[in-house]
């Protein structure tokens, strides 16, 4: 079951979008909607926080292997949307004290001020050797689980790399259907059309 179709549920279960009483996910503090404070259960503004911890301090979530920090802030805008915010930082960085955020100052009128990420320590982290290796780890057990998936049911490894050529803008459909089509003329197999992702 994805995202959607667990929000499609909850809509069933609960048609007036409002959740019933339960605790706040960071501190246990019963969240509600007698108490004044509808946003923290209804649906449309849902995140699992009582707004104590939603506009609580910044802290620090994690250290990462490449030096980098990552921090949790309160929502910028809780008004126009309610979850904490996260950014990456490197303790000595000059521009973002480390922090990873850099608030840009625009008029109310063009929408206010923002959080964006601090581009020279994302660089800095993104770039970095642990990180690409983690990452790339990463998508290899992806693509292994979902490459595992299909051969389970019955499609060949070499298309479902074709197919991934075509997601990925490596390749034409064109292009990879002819290749399909000469490889089941060499290894003659179950022709299957689609791959599924």
């Amino acid at each position: 079951m994805n995202a959607l179709d667990t929000l499609r549920a909850l809509v069933q279960e609960y048609p007036d979008g409002m959740l019933p009483k339960h605790a706040c996910k960071a501190c246990g503090n019963e969240l509600n909607a007698d108490g004044g404070h509808p946003a923290e259960v209804y649906l449309g503004t849902y995140t699992g926080l009582c707004y104590a911890c939603q506009n609580g301090a910044s802290y620090r979530e994690k250290v990462y292997a490449s030096g980098a920090e990552r921090w949790n802030f309160p929502p910028h805008c809780p008004s126009w949307r309610r979850n904490r915010e996260s950014f990456i930082g490197y303790p000595n960085c000059p521009h973002c004290s480390g922090r990873g955020r850099i608030m840009v100052s625009r008029a109310d009128s063009h929408g206010g001020s923002y959080p964006r990420n601090c581009e020279p320590c994302s660089k800095r982290h993104y770039s970095h050797p642990v990180t690409r290796a983690e990452d790339a780890a990463y998508m290899d057990k992806v693509v292994m689980g979902k490459w595992g998936k299909l051969c389970a049911v019955g499609y060949a490894p070499a298309d479902i790399a074709f197919d991934d050529m075509v997601r990925t803008g490596h390749a034409t459909r064109a292009q990879v259907d002819k290749w399909i089509l000469k490889r089941r003329v060499k290894f003659p197999a179950p022709i299957i059309k689609e791959v599924q992702s």
